[in-house]
């Protein structure tokens, strides 16, 4: 499981939003969430495959720039193993019934991670990838490795 999806969770919808733009959740290498954000107006997939990911996977997902409602695609900020992939939103279509799904922010679902764990309000399954994943960053620093690569393989 990946860190942001046992910390934040999933698009409840987003197969609805995929849809919309001719997209399955297999085509996109890596694939973490989708969502519309309205304010925005774009569509927009997040996936592992960021430019200092160590997979080299920054390749993994340039089949997604022949879709014809592909904008482009940028590093997460804070953590640059994760991308952002853009879409815009076609033209006539139904939207009025998906919700409002903000872009994501890593550095946000780390914080409240973190928080949870502290105040115990953290699933089990997510304590236990979240302490997992502590105890790798903490291995790897003892052993001056990169840390960013080692949190989430799959």
């Amino acid at each position: 499981m990946d860190v942001y999806i046992s910390l934040n969770g999933q698009n409840p919808e987003l197969e609805k939003v995929m849809d919309l733009i001719n997209l399955k959740r297999e085509s996109v290498v890596r694939f973490r969430d989708c969502g519309l954000d309205r304010k925005k107006s774009v569509i927009w997939a997040l996936a592992r495959t960021g430019s200092e990911n160590a997979h080299g996977a920054e390749k993994n997902n340039l089949h997604l720039e022949s879709n014809e409602h592909y904008i482009g695609k940028k590093d997460d900020e804070f953590d640059p193993t994760y991308e952002i992939i853009f879409f815009r939103i076609p033209p006539y279509s139904k939207i009025n019934n998906l919700k409002h799904y903000p872009l994501p922010n890593i550095r946000k679902v780390v914080t409240k991670g973190t928080k949870g764990l502290k105040e115990g309000k953290m699933s089990p399954a997510a304590k236990m990838h979240y302490e997992e994943i502590s105890r790798r960053i903490k291995e790897a620093q003892q052993n001056n490795e990169y840390v960013i690569n080692l949190i989430d393989k799959d």
